[in-house]
C-alpha cells in the first residue's frame, strides 16, 4: 500500500493513478511505495495551501513568528530522522 498524503492537516489515501517505489541509490534496495497523485489531489492540496496562506496573513506578526519558531523546533527535534531519510533516498553523506 502506498504512503498516504497529507492534505489540509489530515493524512488520507491518495486519489492515485498509480504508485512508484524509489530505491536507495547506494544499495539498490527498494524504499517505501508512494502514490502518483491525480490532479484531484493536487487541486485539493493547492486549495488547502491557499486557505492556509489567507489565514496566516491575517494573523498578527507575533503569532506568525511564534508559529514559525514552533515549526523550526519540531524540525530540529526530528533532524536525525530527516537526515537519515535524505541519506537513504540520495546516498549523499550524512555529514
Amino acid at each position: 500500500m502506498a504512503h498516504p498524503v497529507l492534505v489540509a492537516g489530515r493524512w488520507r489515501a491518495a486519489q492515485a493513478s498509480g504508485t512508484f517505489r524509489p530505491e536507495n541509490p547506494a544499495t539498490r534496495q527498494p524504499l517505501e511505495e508512494y502514490p502518483i497523485s491525480t490532479w484531484a489531489d493536487c487541486e485539493e492540496a493547492l486549495a488547502a495551501a491557499s486557505e492556509a496562506f489567507e489565514r496566516m496573513r491575517r494573523l498578527p506578526d507575533a503569532v506568525r513568528a511564534d508559529f514559525l519558531e514552533a515549526l523550526a523546533a519540531r524540525i530540529e527535534e526530528r533532524a536525525d530522522q530527516i537526515v537519515a531519510m535524505a541519506h537513504e533516498e540520495t546516498a549523499l553523506p550524512v555529514a
